[in-house]
């Protein structure tokens, strides 16, 4: 059975510049308490919760778990692959997640980042799109605190 909704959340860690891309068909509240309390991931418990940035409805349930890795490696690519996990890439061991890397990542060190015009291309370009937008948006607000 399909849920009738999910939501893509996610997580900035303790660890500055760490953040977890996950996604959930429960109250939002139910997936961010798990994270905060050490129960959501090991990525989350082993660099600490400091909050949920944000979540974001899907209109469509069947697309998640593929957006979730997109968007994963999208962030990959703009942060380094070693500052980001989710998706089907959330190995915490470097040589776990290296087999599980895009072919454009695995020749990176962990803090690379890969050049625009290298990186990726989604299926899902607008939602994406609109994913990476409100991702910079709230980061950037944070900084300008």
């Amino acid at each position: 059975m399909i849920p009738e909704y999910c939501r893509l959340y996610v997580v900035e860690t303790l660890t500055p510049g760490f953040f977890y891309v996950g996604h959930t068909d429960r109250q939002p509240h139910c997936r961010e308490d798990e994270h905060a309390s050490g129960k959501g991931s090991y990525f989350t418990k082993k660099h600490g919760f400091k909050r949920m940035m944000f979540f974001h409805r899907l209109r469509d349930p069947r697309m998640c778990q593929r957006l979730e890795d997109d968007f994963t490696i999208a962030l990959m690519c703009q942060l380094g692959w070693g500052c980001v996990r989710g998706g089907n890439r959330v190995a915490l061991h470097e040589h776990k997640l290296r087999r599980w890397l895009p072919p454009c990542l695995q020749e990176l060190g962990p803090r690379d980042i890969l050049p625009l015009h290298l990186r990726p291309v989604s299926k899902f370009g607008p939602e994406l799109a609109t994913l990476l937008d409100r991702f910079e948006v709230v980061r950037g607000l944070e900084d300008s605190d």
